[in-house]
C-alpha cells in the first residue's frame, strides 16, 4: 500500500513490523482491511450466543467470525484502560484466549456476549496495568528515606549559613537588604 502524501498511516491499514514472526497476525489487526469474501460466509451474519457456540465446538469459520466481530470493541476497551497500543494488542489476545477457554460457561442470561467479553477486557487490563506498576515500598523505608533527606538539606543549609556568619554584623544585613534606605 502506498502512503498518502502526508505520510500518515491509512487506518484501515493492518500494521504488520518486518520481524513479526508468522502467524502472528492470525487475529485481524483493529481497523484492517477485511476482504470482501469474507464478509459474506454464514458465520458472520449468525448471533453472537451463536458465534460463541461455535468457538465450543472449535469451528474455525465461527471462530474467525467471533474475532472479526468483537476485536473491534475489546481492542477499544484495552487501550482506554492500559493507555499503549502494544499493551492493548497483548490484552486483546489474551482476552480473546479467555473468552474461547470459559465460552462454555456463558450464560445469557446474566449479561450479553458484548457485555461478558467486555468484562473480561476490562479485568484483563487491569490485571497488565497493576503487573506494570512498580512495587510498593515499606512505609519505614519511606520514612528512613524522608528523614535522611531532611538531614541532608538541613546539613546543606547549615554550610551555606556558615560563611556568612563570618561576616560583620553590619555588613551582613546590607547584603540581605536591612541596610539603610536610600
Amino acid at each position: 500500500m502506498s502512503r498518502p502524501p502526508d505520510g500518515h498511516r491509512d487506518p484501515d491499514e493492518a500494521v504488520v513490523r518486518p520481524n513479526d514472526p508468522p502467524g502472528l497476525h492470525a487475529i485481524p489487526q483493529p481497523g484492517a482491511p477485511v476482504e470482501p469474501d469474507v464478509l459474506t460466509t454464514r458465520a458472520d451474519r449468525a448471533a453472537d450466543l451463536a458465534l460463541l457456540q461455535g468457538l465450543t465446538l472449535d469451528d474455525p469459520e465461527a471462530a474467525a467470525a467471533f474475532i472479526r466481530r468483537f476485536r473491534g470493541p475489546v481492542f477499544g476497551m484495552a487501550v482506554s484502560i492500559v493507555r499503549d497500543p502494544g499493551l492493548a494488542e497483548d490484552v486483546a489476545q489474551e482476552v480473546f484466549l479467555r473468552v474461547w477457554k470459559a465460552a462454555a460457561t456463558f450464560d445469557a442470561r446474566r449479561a450479553s456476549v458484548l457485555t461478558w467479553m467486555l468484562t473480561i477486557t476490562r479485568n484483563a487490563a487491569i490485571d497488565a496495568v497493576r503487573v506494570r506498576r512498580p512495587l510498593p515500598v515499606q512505609d519505614e523505608t519511606l520514612a528512613d528515606d524522608r528523614y535522611e533527606a531532611w538531614r541532608q538539606l538541613q546539613r546543606e543549609l547549615e554550610a551555606r549559613a556558615k560563611p556568612q556568619r563570618q561576616i560583620p554584623e553590619t555588613k551582613r544585613r546590607e547584603r540581605v537588604g536591612h541596610g539603610k534606605r536610600r
